[in-house]
């Protein structure tokens, strides 16, 4: 039996698995499918039942907080995108639990994409790091990446395109956890910082716990598994450098791409590489390229400069559709003062630079800006 949560059709019950914090499931509108996550915390009090007046006042003043909290990140985030950050579609209150509905995002796997070309890899790579390198300059984190949040379509023209998902957990640089007990990411990828961080000591999070996790990602994506460990006594990469140890990236071949994986997968944060820089070098090292609309096989023979690209993907530039970036101060006192479902954040639209755009739409090979 289908219920209404927030103006959105649930046909089956939300599941809770795999999904840390929260319960996931889909739901329709408007005559489309969107996905759909609520959260587990904070509850809001709409009932007052037998709570005391100060009890009551602390949960409001819990909720309105996380409400600004979350529509500034929400927004920070939708203004960021390049096109490859999953946006939030809306934020919003119904009953005493909060939601957010975002794109029903399909595609190709993880080990999908492993089987790719040489080729299209580096076209893989080339869109992670454009992509983490717009949120990290929006100053934001999100800090749970793995393969299971990357999701891989094909474009019209036969190449690829990839997409970051799972990102309303991100938090800002200015702003990291401080909470141990909050950290919900997978152990496999987690920087040796934010096992330090969960040990409790004296650690600050930053982006670079994205470039390091990026780095196994990457690993991964051209080899197919994770660097070897020196020995046996390890389960992690993290414990392999908080030991002193290095990881093993000879299964890399290529010089170039080792070097850049090696740069992501240091030890000290402060000598990690960005990823800003990661996508610099990919570039310099890989230049664009395009290729013929086919249903065949890909044409890598047709190339053009970085110059010539950069202009031919501006004229076909537009902006995605989407509502107006929301004021947090008023959409978040509207939840706080209203009934069930008052609060209502649509997120604004991605500020991309000129030539952005879907891969499904402009038919290139980058779903991301025109400087790629």
């Amino acid at each position: 039996m289908s219920e209404m949560i927030g103006g959105y059709e649930v046909k089956e019950p939300l599941s809770n698995k795999n999904a840390g914090f929260s319960k996931w499931g889909f739901g329709e509108k408007d005559g489309k499918t969107w996905f759909l996550k609520e959260f587990l915390s904070p509850v809001y009090p709409v009932n007052r039942g037998e709570m005391t007046e100060k009890s009551m006042q602390r949960k409001l003043t819990q909720c309105h907080e996380y409400e600004i909290d979350k529509i500034r990140l929400f927004s920070q985030l939708g203004r960021a995108s390049d096109g490859n950050l999953l946006r939030i579609h809306e934020f919003f209150r119904y009953g005493s639990k909060y939601y957010i509905a975002t794109e029903a995002v399909t595609g190709k796997t993880f080990q999908d994409a492993v089987q790719l070309p040489e080729e299209k890899k580096i076209l893989v790579l080339k869109i992670l790091a454009h992509s983490m390198a717009s949120l990290h300059q929006a100053g934001l984190v999100h800090g749970d990446i793995k393969p299971d949040n990357l999701i891989f379509r094909e474009t019209k023209n036969g190449n690829i395109s990839a997409k970051i998902i799972d990102i309303d957990g991100c938090f800002s640089v200015s702003a990291p956890p401080t909470d141990p007990d909050s950290m919900n990411g997978d152990q496999l990828y987690l920087a040796p910082e934010t096992f330090q961080f969960i040990l409790e000591q004296p650690v600050k999070l930053t982006e670079k716990i994205d470039v390091f996790a990026m780095g196994l990602v990457f690993f991964q994506l051209l080899t197919g598994d994770m660097p070897a460990f020196p020995s046996d006594d390890y389960k992690y990469p993290f414990s392999v450098l908080l030991d002193g140890k290095a990881l093993d990236l000879s299964a890399v071949k290529n010089e170039t791409l080792q070097e850049i994986i090696a740069g992501m997968l240091a030890a000290d944060p402060v000598h990690r590489t960005s990823m800003q820089q990661v996508y610099e070098t990919l570039s310099a090292a890989w230049p664009v390229k395009t290729a013929r609309v086919s249903t065949g096989p890909v044409d890598w023979t047709r190339t053009e400069s970085y110059e010539d690209a950069q202009r031919r993907l501006r004229r076909m530039g537009s902006f995605p559709p989407g509502a107006g970036p929301v004021d947090p101060r008023a959409a978040a006192y509207a939840g706080s003062l209203g009934g069930s479902g008052a609060l209502k954040g649509r997120m604004g639209p991605a500020r991309s630079a000129p030539g952005a755009g879907a891969a499904e739409d402009t038919d290139e090979f980058f779903s991301a800006a025109g400087d790629l």
